[in-house]
């Protein structure tokens, strides 16, 4: 006889090979059915929301039945990424001082708070990220060792001037120059700049360089993070873009002196979609991240083989981290744990929020933090955020 559904409780236990599961029906009640054993429905998580999210469940100790851990009080449902009941927000002003928008859900979320060794198991913290460290020492393609020394040694730029020209090309990722991105806009942010207000070029053909299209801003703050957004549009000649943000530059005063040139990349919508199966199915709401970790060596850095991200919000599942295959095609090889010998990386399925990737390279055995990137996921949309050089760093 199959006993699975059986209502139980404390009083009336289920029969032996059998296990209550109880779990909530409301804020108030639970109901406990009988399951075999082997087929009992373990928590997703030790903390999660129900359907409705009229509450947050908390997981017993056996892995299987839950209880209310905190009822949610409307307008406020439970944040399935956090599991935590979140008000309604269009903007982080609409949120807690500790508490962050993200706009693909519509719903405040705690922010990361600063990386603590003792939950970092395994790995080292970076600010607000714990990355897992390196299995390997980091190499070029050729297998000598990964120059890493400008990485630490990064001189104080001057206080002037204040602010400068930039311009660049508007490419196709991952860095190909063309003249289909014409008419494309370009936004220049500058997040920690008080009362900055964003300012837009759209990016044209420039007859003294191939005809490639170009964008130019003339009065861009310096010594301080940028974020260069190249907002979704049709490229010319046809093909969708989604909209993808150029992070981890500062315009440091000191290359001022001469013409500073920053090329930036937009994402086609067919990559796009391409990159997002990672992550299957794909949410609308969540955001792709792509990279590239290259050394010091000069005139021309190397890509770094074996080196390793982290984020401050990982990627909500079944959204994940993936590394790409070697060789020039960049093909995600959902098998690897670190860079392969063209230095690229991804994640998709990030929140549409503030966020932080770190990066992280092994050296004489000993993991060595490089560097890392504020960004701000678009939902739907892309962040390029490459190893930056120190030619745009502050530290």
């Amino acid at each position: 006889m199959d006993f699975s559904g059986k209502r139980c409780d404390e009083a009336h236990a289920c029969p032996a090979g059998y296990l209550c599961v109880t779990r909530p029906v409301s804020a108030g009640e639970s109901q406990g059915l009988c399951y075999r054993a082997s087929q009992a429905p373990a928590c997703p998580a030790a903390r999660f929301c129900p359907e409705g999210g009229a509450w947050v469940e908390v997981c017993a100790q056996d892995g299987f039945s839950s209880a209310v851990g905190e009822e949610c009080e409307g307008p406020a449902v439970c944040n399935p990424d956090a599991a935590v009941c979140s008000g309604p927000c269009v903007s982080a002003e609409d949120c807690g001082a500790e508490e962050m928008c993200d706009t693909g859900t519509g719903l405040c979320r705690p922010a990361p708070g600063v990386c603590q060794g003792a939950a970092c198991r395994g790995g080292t913290c970076q600010e607000k990220t714990c990355v897992l460290d390196p299995g390997a020492d980091a190499v070029s393609p050729d297998g000598s060792a990964s120059s890493l020394d400008c990485f630490f040694a990064i001189p104080t730029p001057p206080a002037t001037p204040e602010s400068c020209a930039l311009s660049g090309r508007v490419n196709l990722f991952p860095s190909i120059p063309t003249d289909k991105t014409a008419g494309l806009t370009v936004l220049l942010s500058a997040p920690a700049v008080p009362g900055f207000s964003p300012i837009s070029a759209v990016a044209a053909p420039d007859a003294d360089d191939n005809n490639y299209a170009r964008y130019a801003f003339a009065d861009v703050p310096t010594n301080t993070p940028l974020l260069i957004t190249v907002r979704a549009g049709n490229l010319d000649g046809g093909g969708a873009t989604v909209e993808t943000v150029n992070a981890g530059f500062v315009l440091r005063a000191d290359a001022c002196a001469g013409e500073v040139v920053r090329n930036v990349a937009v994402l086609p919508q067919s990559l796009f979609d391409s990159y997002a199966a990672v992550m299957s199915p794909w949410d609308a709401r969540r955001g792709l991240l792509l990279g590239r970790m290259t050394d010091c060596a000069q005139p021309a850095p190397r890509p770094i083989v074996h080196g390793v991200i982290g984020l401050a919000l990982p990627p909500v599942p079944p959204g994940r981290v993936a590394y790409f295959a070697d060789g020039g095609t960049l093909i995600p090889d959902l098998t690897r744990s670190d860079t392969s010998d063209n230095g690229y990386f991804l994640a998709a399925g990030l929140p549409a929020c503030p966020n932080q990737v770190a990066f992280m390279a092994r050296q004489g055995g000993t993991p060595r933090p490089l560097r890392t990137v504020d960004f701000i996921m678009p939902p739907g949309g892309a962040v390029i955020a490459d190893l930056p050089p120190a030619t745009s760093r502050l530290r």
